[in-house]
């Protein structure tokens, strides 16, 4: 591919370096998935606990949730709720009663990691046979789909749609979201399932890991796909547990090599705010590098080199418009992604970056990291006041977290309408989850328990007040005059 110079250890273990200054090391890593984990417990347990028709599960996905980010490239947070009221199945025996059941169609017409679902009775398994409104349609077949546009119904008034996702902008104290509605499958969708059944030569990923992702749930989230043209009625299966489990098992090299590949995206590739190469593309060309290159090579002292092959790998990518998704193989994540005109730029701009010889990341203003690089390499000598040294972006990033989780907290602790027994039923559900729950439920129990145990002694103290001012109103004026009388025949 290309020779490797001399220097590029050197420059690998000064890149290290860098990257453990600013908070790319394992403890700050652990740190963000313990906090993230922790947050989406607490506002899962929050929904089941509360007094509504549908029972929802929170799952915070991405950067945040990853660990994969830096307070410089300020990553969204990305929710995935899943509607556990609904179920996608793949034949009758999945089937279950009293649930909004869908079944999943995949044939010719399909594009590859995209399904037809199929609307089912909730009382016995038969197909529903009548249009409902706008979004139970009946298809050219004759089937009653399901639109993806049902999920806007249940998205935030100040959202804006893009792709499965409602885009919520960022508020005070909290990081712009990304929320996504979903429906779980009953099981491993066929197309997913070779990818699991496969018997790689390959050490990654590992059999035990294939074990524990077969363990996780899959989804189909509402967007169909560019280039169809009966994408109102197609949704995309997800793997994002996954693949979630995969980033939980990569080495911290394999994970400084993606925020890299980010902070170029975000400095070189994607110019001007544009958005044609996404951070989910460069997380599967690391997966498909991880796979196809020996294990050995992912340490601190070839990061460097790593960094590369994950550029060249981009760069084909690009050239020839195909980047299969790393499960559904025959899912190409990059069709109809950006036009001829744009890949000649996409081409232009990674032609300066392979190989990268340094320079490339001096110009990296995110978390100063071109600046700190070039002090490491004892380029330069002054460093700008407002430079953050290690251990005050380690203070940093733990309050950040602290705060976020208070933050959730506080938001999830909205008690202004809501009744005793509503308050009664959430109390009661934190000492099952207390009781029964894995360790991360039992935190989530013990940081929201408290505040719901003040708000429901404050409103039985309300009101016994209420009450009694309503008992003095009614009887006051009876006992006065009772006492009066007996004041006067004492008298």
């Amino acid at each position: 591919m290309f020779h490797t110079p001399y220097y590029y250890h050197n420059i690998s273990m000064r890149l290290s370096e860098v990257l453990d200054d600013i908070g790319v090391d394992e403890y700050i890593v652990m740190k963000r998935r313990r906090a993230n984990l922790l947050n989406e417990t607490m506002q899962t347990i929050h929904f089941r606990g509360s007094f509504t028709h549908s029972q929802k599960t929170v799952y915070q996905l991405g950067s945040q949730s990853e660990g994969t980010t830096t307070m410089g490239l300020q990553s969204d947070t990305d929710i995935l709720i899943c509607l556990d009221d609904n179920i996608v199945i793949q034949d009758w025996s999945e089937w279950t009663p009293s649930k909004k059941a869908f079944l999943m169609i995949q044939n010719e017409t399909t594009p590859p990691g995209y399904c037809l679902l199929q609307v089912l009775r909730p009382d016995t398994p038969l197909p529903v046979t009548h249009e409902t409104g706008n979004v139970f349609v009946k298809d050219t077949s004759g089937w009653i789909l399901c639109k993806n546009t049902i999920v806007d119904v249940a998205m935030p008034e100040e959202h804006q749609r893009q792709g499965p996702s409602a885009a919520l902008a960022a508020k005070p104290g909290f990081f712009a979201m990304d929320l996504v509605l979903a429906f779980p499958c009953q099981s491993w969708p066929q197309s997913s399932r070779v990818w699991l059944d496969q018997q790689d030569t390959n050490t990654w990923p590992t059999a035990e890991m294939k074990r524990y992702v077969k363990s996780t749930k899959c989804f189909v989230v509402g967007v169909g796909s560019r280039a169809s043209e009966n994408a109102d009625f197609e949704w995309r299966l997800s793997t994002s547990l996954a693949e979630r489990s995969l980033m939980f098992n990569l080495n911290i090299t394999q994970i400084r090599c993606y925020i890299l590949m980010k902070m170029i995206l975000k400095t070189y590739i994607n110019a001007d705010n544009e958005s044609s190469i996404s951070s989910y593309m460069c997380k599967t060309v690391l997966f498909h590098c991880i796979a196809s290159k020996p294990s050995n090579i992912w340490k601190k002292c070839n990061i460097f080199n790593c960094l590369n092959f994950c550029l060249f790998a981009l760069n084909n990518c690009i050239l020839n418009e195909h980047c299969p998704h790393f499960i559904v193989h025959e899912n190409n994540i990059m069709q109809g992604k950006f036009s001829a005109e744009v890949k000649h730029q996409l081409l232009g701009r990674l032609s300066n970056l392979i190989p990268c010889d340094g320079i490339s990341l001096f110009g990296i203003q995110i978390d100063d990291l071109g600046e700190r690089l070039q002090i490491k390499l004892n380029m330069i000598n002054e460093v700008h006041q407002d430079m953050l040294q290690p251990e005050e972006y380690t203070m940093a990033i733990t309050t950040g977290l602290l705060r976020d989780t208070a933050k959730w907290i506080s938001n999830i602790h909205q008690t202004k309408d809501e009744s005793l027994e509503t308050l009664f039923q959430k109390v009661l559900c934190f000492t099952r989850y207390y009781r029964d729950g894995n360790m991360l439920e039992k935190t989530a129990c013990r940081l929201l328990a408290p505040k719901y145990c003040t708000s429901t002694g404050s409103l039985i103290a309300s009101q016994n007040i209420k009450l009694t001012e309503q008992f003095l109103l009614k009887h006051l004026p009876g006992l006065m005059q009772d006492r009066t009388q007996m004041l006067l025949q004492a008298d």
